[in-house]
């Protein structure tokens, strides 16, 4: 404004009686009310926009030095505006062509408007459209059906958004973290050198929803390079996330608990599914998850293979039940303990084969109990062994009376030898 003002006391009061367009420098603005100052001897004239009115307008604000065509108004005594120049127009295409400069070379029907900060929209001759600011750019691509954008970080907030705490967001691209609200670090990976200008950026994709009404976070997905909602110790490199085996994460994702209806958050309970940067994944569900997991698979099959141990650890039981046969089998064996005992039953009946020898071993009473014939058969002999010890090569009497004594030998007439 004082710039105006000492314009104003330079220039004369009269004003030229022409009628016809002749070129001016802009030589100050007034922006406050859209007024230019040439440098001639004419009074101020009003910027003349592409369109205004009072609900919509598209505007550009000339700047100091720009080149304008006027003329002067016998009706409004006044100098109109009519239009703008670039008199340098073909050296800065050149430059343009060179990669030197933004002033581009526009062909038929195309349309660009660029800003003093280097901010622009391009508008090709076919269906070809970018917005540009720096090194942030979108392109809407009709030829290839294709909307794109190319910045460090893509970011999407949401209207319950806070500058200076991780939620209602979504994030694709080069980690950083708010260290106030109008502050932010970049996450710098090891082998960083900040003083000899070398910067190893981290990257990531994440997801961070929250309840509208009760902030309660809902999920919280973090994948490529993870890192926690503050950095630690932040610079000049900054430590990752560790998972449950103490390595650095290449995925977390947190599922959050709430009671409904009214989506009330439990603090610090979540179902969580890691995946670490060697490949290993540990899934946790919530404390709260009293139904648990259930896998289901229709019509396919369900397969597990591992390379080392496999355990299967329930508190209360584990049943397994098919519509076919099932199997167990190990090459080094099979072992079945408890401290409990042990029931195997089968209602079309029980088999134990093997091609070795066979021991049934007990510290208490055995028995043996069937509804049907009991059969012991021995290839190579029976032998029976009690307290007085075994029955050795001796018969075993099944008969009812001694031919020569008549006595009663065998009372049990359905065992048979």
């Amino acid at each position: 404004m004082h710039r105006v003002h000492q314009f104003r006391q330079q220039i004369k009061k009269s004003t030229p009686d022409r009628s016809a367009p002749y070129q001016v420098k802009v030589q100050a603005v007034d922006t406050a009310r859209e007024q230019l100052l040439f440098d001639d001897s004419s009074k101020e004239s009003p910027i003349r926009y592409p369109f205004t009115s009072a609900n919509s307008w598209i505007r550009v604000m000339p700047s100091a030095g720009s080149r304008a065509v006027v003329a002067y108004s016998q009706i409004s005594k006044r100098l109109e505006l009519i239009g703008y120049e670039m008199p340098q127009a073909e050296t800065l295409i050149s430059k343009y062509q060179a990669r030197q400069g933004l002033y581009r070379e526009l062909k038929e029907g195309e349309a660009e408007i660029m800003s003093s900060g280097a901010a622009s929209s391009f508008w090709g001759s076919y269906p070809v459209r970018t917005d540009r600011a720096g090194v942030v750019s979108t392109k809407h691509d009709g030829l290839k059906l294709e909307y794109a954008v190319r910045a460090p970080t893509l970011v999407w907030r949401g209207v319950r958004n806070r500058p200076d705490v991780i939620g209602h967001e979504m994030r694709v691209g080069t980690v950083k973290r708010a260290t106030s609200p109008n502050k932010e670090a970049y996450a710098l990976k090891i082998g960083s050198l900040p003083e000899a200008g070398n910067f190893i950026y981290a990257n990531e994709y994440m997801l961070a929803l929250n309840a509208d009404v009760t902030d309660a976070p809902l999920i919280d997905i973090r994948s490529g390079d993870v890192f926690d909602d503050s950095l630690s110790p932040g610079y000049p490199m900054a430590t990752p996330l560790t998972g449950v085996n103490s390595l650095p994460l290449r995925h977390r994702a947190k599922y959050f608990v709430t009671i409904e209806p009214g989506t009330i958050g439990v603090p610090l309970t979540s179902t969580d599914l890691e995946i670490d940067n060697l490949g290993n994944v540990a899934l946790t569900l919530s404390k709260l998850s009293i139904i648990g997991l259930a896998v289901k698979v229709p019509l396919g099959k369900v397969l597990l293979a591992c390379g080392l141990d496999m355990t299967l650890d329930a508190k209360l039981g584990i049943v397994l039940t098919s519509l076919g046969k099932i199997q167990i089998k190990g090459t080094t064996g099979v072992e079945i303990a408890t401290p409990a005992s042990v029931t195997i039953s089968g209602d079309a009946g029980v088999s134990i084969k093997t091609s070795a020898s066979a021991s049934i071993q007990s510290t208490g009473p055995t028995s043996i109990e069937a509804t049907g014939p009991v059969t012991v058969s021995g290839k190579m002999g029976v032998s029976l062994k009690g307290a007085a010890g075994g029955a050795g090569l001796r018969p075993i009497n099944t008969l009812p009376i001694d031919p020569v004594t008549g006595i009663v030998t065998w009372t049990d007439a359905t065992v048979m030898a």
